[in-house]
């Protein structure tokens, strides 16, 4: 590395440290001015104020460009959050509100009620209250996240789980030809995401359109048919290496297009 670089690090850590511990700084006066004043008052809501707009910001942020996961890791919070519900939080503003809204809300009542009455926030342990505040925001994003992906989960999984064991719908198709589908269709859906295999599910069972599908999902049309892009290129994968042998309506681009 050259040295120049080296020396802008350096000077950039050293800045960062100092505005850090100017930071800890102001939350000790300001925690003392909080305890003066018995936790209420002007000088609170304009606390609760700044912690709602920082941690609204943080969480929004980070799951419109998909770190969310990342941010949770880096602070000890076990978050499992699937490639498809990523894309989902990126692509829905109002579920990144809903969400933030839930987290934040209950993390900034913890805080003024609890956190700093009580002592749990420690100016002396080197964290800013900043600091200490968006990791219970993370932790209470985690549980308002889990509460909405997992009822989520289990609707998509009981939509494809008759595809995926031997109560095979309904069909008009030949006894042969309904057995090799339901196989290729099965081996297809294993490897597909959940949402991939709910849709499908529903374009077979039901016969519905894909406005119909993003309705019962909670999904956009757009979002709809890229889930079934991706299926239908999962099957030609799974058919060029002969893993599959028989074309189904699945892998006909106008299926489910009404």
């Amino acid at each position: 590395m050259p040295e120049h670089e080296v020396v802008w690090q350096t000077r950039d850590r050293h800045h960062a440290k100092r505005r850090g511990s100017e930071r800890c700084t102001d939350d000790r006066e300001l925690l003392a001015r909080l305890q003066d004043a018995r936790f209420e008052g002007l000088l609170l809501e304009q606390l609760v104020n700044d912690l709602w707009q920082y941690g609204w910001r943080c969480l929004r942020r980070w799951m419109r460009d998909g770190t969310i996961t990342a941010q949770c890791k880096t602070k000890g919070i076990p978050l499992t959050c699937f490639d498809n519900e990523t894309t989902e939080l990126q692509r829905s503003s109002e579920l990144r509100e809903d969400l933030a809204a839930t987290a934040v809300g209950d993390a900034v009542r913890y805080f003024v009620e609890t956190s700093l009455p009580c002592g749990y926030w420690k100016p002396h342990k080197g964290a800013s209250m900043r600091t200490y505040f968006i990791h219970d925001c993370l932790y209470r994003f985690r549980n308002a996240f889990n509460e909405w992906a997992r009822p989520r989960r289990r609707m998509m999984e009981a939509l494809a789980q008759p595809y995926l064991d031997d109560d095979w719908p309904a069909s008009a198709a030949a006894f042969e030809e309904q057995v090799a589908l339901r196989d290729a269709v099965r081996l297809i859906l294993r490897r597909s995401s959940a949402e991939g295999a709910a849709i499908v599910a529903l374009m077979y069972q039901e016969q519905c359109t894909q406005k119909e599908i993003g309705v019962r999902l909670g999904l956009s049309v757009r979002s709809v048919e890229g889930h079934l892009r991706r299926v239908r290129l999962l099957a030609r994968d799974m058919q060029r290496r002969g893993q599959i042998d028989v074309p189904f309506a699945v892998l006909d681009s106008k299926a489910g297009a009404r």
